[in-house]
């Protein structure tokens, strides 16, 4: 197993959690892309590795690619707000 690589800014996981309350549900990713999103992009773990801990084969590059996209606004916002 891979050590966390999630690098500390002003977007950390649990002020993003607590702002993505209040986003409209479509923005948000749903169960298996967040378990995708958390392995690939928070925890470093490889699409092959995340595939073999969740089960899924073949899904999770295109459900991070998902999850990304249904962040965007969030991580939009939350740019903006950090820069002001």
């Amino acid at each position: 197993m891979r050590p966390c690589c999630m690098r500390t800014s002003a977007a950390t996981p649990t002020r993003l959690l607590s702002w993505s309350r209040g986003i409209k549900i479509e923005c948000r990713p749903n169960a298996d892309q967040r378990a995708a999103l958390v392995l690939v992009d928070m925890e470093g773990y490889s699409v092959e590795e995340a595939a073999e801990i969740l089960g899924c084969p073949g899904t999770i590059k295109s459900g991070c690619a998902r999850g990304r996209a249904r962040l965007l606004p969030l991580l939009i916002r939350l740019k903006a707000e950090a820069d002001s």
